[in-house]
């Protein structure tokens, strides 16, 4: 537990560093996401401010996910980690645990300003309750958060150019939705199917890219 204490702290300390443009960057996308998702605040559209966050999802988690796996990956930096006396298993899930915490907090900032757009629009937030299963969206926001850090780490190890991993996170998830959806029309799914089964596809991903990782070889090992 402490090894995966110290990676969140090294992602942590790293993503402090970044220069003031990422911030930027990320300052833009929320203002910009909470105003669409904020125009969906109503009993029409539920379901539509659902997918808004999910595709959220993709890209904040797939932007962390490409600077803590794709990015070291390229620069050996990983390598160097690898080789540090931490356990990869532990590198592994403190990485996972770092991207989820960062999206849940960049997630939950956006969908509060969402909140109050929707407030300043004339919308109350007893409608809002009422109306958005608000618990429900962050169960789906944090498990499709989850599956993407979790299959960003197995595609990095797997696909040929670790830099379009963003991209087919994105296929993967579109997948799921799209059965899903397709599901829902058939039968009377429950809400809570659709983030769970993120949440089974996301451990399915964490234990893959485990094995992978346990199994990686280090082409220059770090000399102490």
């Amino acid at each position: 537990m402490n090894h995966i204490i110290l990676m969140i702290k090294k992602e942590w300390d790293g993503f402090r560093a970044s220069d003031i443009g990422s911030f930027a960057v990320y300052g833009i996308l929320v203002l910009a996401w909470s105003a669409l998702i904020a125009g969906n605040l109503t009993e029409f559209g539920a379901q539509t401010s659902a997918l808004w966050l999910v595709f959220l999802s993709v890209i904040v988690s797939g932007n962390f996910a490409a600077t803590v796996f794709v990015a070291e990956r390229m620069t050996g930096s990983l390598e160097v980690l690898l080789t540090s006396g931490i356990s990869r298993p532990a590198i592994l899930a403190g990485k996972i645990a770092y991207i989820v915490i960062m999206s849940l907090a960049l997630g939950t900032l956006c969908y509060l300003l969402a909140l109050v757009w929707a407030v300043f629009g004339g919308t109350s937030l007893a409608r809002i309750a009422g109306t958005i299963p608000i618990v429900n969206h962050a169960f789906l926001f944090g498990s499709a958060c989850y599956m993407n850090a979790s299959s960003g780490a197995w595609l990095s190890m797997h696909l040929s150019n670790p830099r379009l991993s963003n991209f087919a996170n994105l296929l993967v998830l579109a997948l799921v939705i799209s059965v899903h959806a397709a599901l829902a029309e058939l039968f009377n799914l429950p809400l809570w199917v659709l983030p769970s089964t993120l949440l089974v596809i996301g451990l399915i991903f964490q234990i893959a890219a485990t094995r992978a990782f346990k199994s990686e070889r280090v082409i220059q090992p770090l000399s102490l």
